[in-house]
């Protein structure tokens, strides 16, 4: 993964990657209090937006905290790699865990 830190168009390979694993982007308007000068964000799992609902979030932009009550996970590019947030029951972590890629990419704060 590309560092992202300071990179000021970010966006355009955050909306890439989020796009490529079919996670829901979100537009937080002013970018983000990190090395990372975001302004989009990922949503997983939880209640969908209609056409309407996101194309005003589009527009306007919302606070993640906003976004963190109507989806099951949220995701935040850091410099080389993503920050997910959410719940993720026992045996679903035990299955990432015991994949290749999870034992070397996957950590637990």
């Amino acid at each position: 993964m590309r560092n992202l830190a300071g990179v000021e168009d970010c966006d355009v390979t955050i909306r890439e990657e989020l796009e490529k694993a079919g996670i829901d982007i979100y537009s937080i308007g002013e970018p983000g209090r990190s090395e990372v000068p975001y302004t989009l964000y990922g949503g997983l799992g939880g209640k969908l937006l209609d056409e309407e609902g996101q194309a005003f979030m589009d527009r306007h932009g919302v606070a993640v905290d906003t976004i963190k009550k109507f989806v099951s996970f949220t995701f935040e590019r850091a410099w080389y790699y993503w920050v997910v947030s959410g719940y993720v029951p026992l045996n679903i972590a035990v299955e990432m865990y015991e994949n290749p890629n999870g034992k070397k990419d996957i950590r637990v704060a």
